[in-house]
């Protein structure tokens, strides 16, 4: 039997920049844990759908999504 190895989820920051046909017209940040950064991109645009920025009647509406590790290594205590 194979053992797994699974990621512990780590602290990310997700800027997410809300686009109208390429320009800026609002930002939010949030703070995520996932696995990797991939994951924490998917869980920010998720969360992004839920903000009153995402709506569907804004023009060439877009979204540009950042993600940078919050936690480095801080266990050594």
């Amino acid at each position: 039997m194979t053992d797994h190895l699974q990621s512990k989820p780590r602290a990310y920051s997700a800027c997410v920049d809300f686009l109208s046909d390429g320009w800026l017209y609002a930002r939010e940040v949030y703070q995520v844990e996932a696995g990797d950064e991939f994951e924490a991109e998917r869980l920010a645009r998720r969360r992004a759908q839920d903000s009153v920025y995402f709506n569907l009647r804004i023009p060439d509406l877009a979204m540009s999504v950042a993600i940078d590790p919050t936690d480095l290594d801080t266990e050594a205590a």
